[in-house]
């Protein structure tokens, strides 16, 4: 999380702070594989109170810091934290509740600042609901995360209709662990008209469902996009 915050900015999950503090929320944090289950009050500091350095940091990192600031207010949320890579979980678990951190540090910087609001988010609605949640429940809460603050932070929606692979056909949803391919993931800047204006890719290179590396790349347009992944051969970088 400090890795991703603008400059004069910490986040910090300490037991010892209050409740009742500004900018604190209860967040459960157990890691895997371990006996002991951690609970800290997650909270966001400000070393530099007039700003001046954090104004020198990117803008995604400014809106990483709102919607991360609004999601410690708003309430809590439960993850178990793997600190390896988790074979049956690409970036998160929506129903088991796993956050896998190889992946979110395996993605670009603005890329996983979105994912992990985006998995924060969600794990916050899915805490708040009272009985166990369903299929249409999670279609619910992760569309919503979308549309929210993955869109704020990255500036652009995800295009999840236009998700490709290479080599394409690959069923995204039973990958064997072994299987190495690459995830195109298009970002639009209008998601009510994506065949129009410029897209920014975020291109994953797989192993099943771990993230072993990933890159960014600029397409004019959809069509670009599409061609650039059918034509993609190893080796060779289309952008």
């Amino acid at each position: 999380v400090n890795r991703l915050l603008p400059a004069g900015w910490r986040f910090s999950l300490d037991s010892q702070f209050a409740m009742q503090a500004t900018n604190v929320a209860s967040w459960n944090i157990v890691a895997r594989g371990s006996t002991i289950a951690y609970r800290g009050e997650g909270r966001l500091e400000q070393w530099d109170q007039f700003g001046t350095v954090e104004r020198q940091s990117h803008a995604w990192q400014r809106r990483f810091r709102e919607s991360l600031q609004q999601l410690i207010e708003s309430g809590s949320c439960e993850f178990l934290l793997s600190d390896t890579h988790d074979h049956q979980v690409l970036v998160d678990s929506y129903q088991n509740c796993i956050l896998d951190l190889p992946d979110l540090e395996a993605m670009p910087a603005m890329t996983a600042a979105a994912a992990l609001v985006h998995a924060l988010e969600e794990g916050q609605a899915r805490t708040n609901r009272t009985a166990h949640p369903s299929i249409e429940d999670f279609e619910h809460d992760h569309a919503a995360a979308i549309s929210g603050m993955e869109r704020d932070v990255m500036g652009r929606s995800r295009y999840e209709e236009g998700v490709l692979t290479v080599p394409a056909g690959v069923d995204r949803t039973s990958v064997p662990p072994s299987r190495e391919f690459q995830m195109w993931i298009p970002y639009v800047r209008n998601p009510a008209a994506v065949e129009e204006g410029d897209v920014v890719a975020v291109i994953l290179y797989m192993r099943g469902n771990s993230i072993l590396r990933s890159r960014s790349a600029g397409f004019r347009n959809l069509a670009e996009f599409r061609s650039s992944a059918a034509s993609w051969t190893p080796g060779v970088a289309t952008h």
